[in-house]
């Protein structure tokens, strides 16, 4: 049980109730409560647990699969604390997240999710979700792919604010054989500035 492993950890540490509870700024009759198994911290508090105890969530939550030592991300990077940490499934990082499905297609994972933090995080597989995402499927800031979805996109259908589609387009700015936005430029474009053979205004 949660409860039990901050039991475990926090003794482990050297720390009391009070001592554990002014590092997360919560007060002592809270962390009794989720060592009683009353109540449980959210996950803003199992990252700064897992900091603390300088072990992964995984390890908190019990979660074998995903809880086994010394493995890192296919990116390289540690999670939270700077310390290698144990998943190749799924990581909370400072400020962002990471998924990518076991199953996998022409060695790339059917499913990488890759988001938030400060710096822009990538997403590559079948279907990419990343704040600049690459896949047959990919949804992000900047995507690209066969179906591709976001602020900028590129492929053979896409959607977003600037899209470029070798076939379609739909956004603010489209560029494709078929262009439909407010600036559309295509063989058959649609549009407050549409340019092109077939144009509807």
């Amino acid at each position: 049980m949660l409860g039990e492993k901050i039991l475990e950890y926090r003794k482990k540490g050297g720390m009391s109730q009070e001592n554990l509870a002014e590092k997360l700024k919560v007060t002592r009759q809270t962390v009794s409560n989720w060592e009683n198994g009353e109540t449980a911290p959210n996950p803003d508090q199992l990252k700064v647990l897992s900091a603390i105890f300088n072990i992964s969530i995984d390890t908190l939550l019990e979660n074998e699969a995903f809880a086994k030592e010394g493995e890192r991300s296919s990116t390289g990077e540690a999670v939270l604390d700077g310390k290698s940490s144990a998943r190749n499934e799924s990581e909370f990082k400072l400020g962002g997240f990471e998924y990518k499905s076991k199953a996998m297609i022409r060695g790339l994972p059917l499913i990488h999710i890759n988001l938030g933090g400060t710096v822009p995080r990538r997403a590559k597989g079948i279907i990419a979700i990343g704040d600049i995402a690459q896949g047959v499927v990919a949804l992000g800031g900047v995507s690209m792919g066969m179906l591709a979805i976001g602020g900028v996109s590129t492929g053979l259908v896409s959607i977003g604010g600037l899209a470029v589609g070798l076939l379609v387009a739909l956004g603010g700015a489209a560029i494709a054989p078929v262009a439909l936005g407010a600036g559309a430029l295509g063989v058959v474009a649609c549009g407050a500035g549409a340019v092109g053979f077939i144009t509807n205004m």
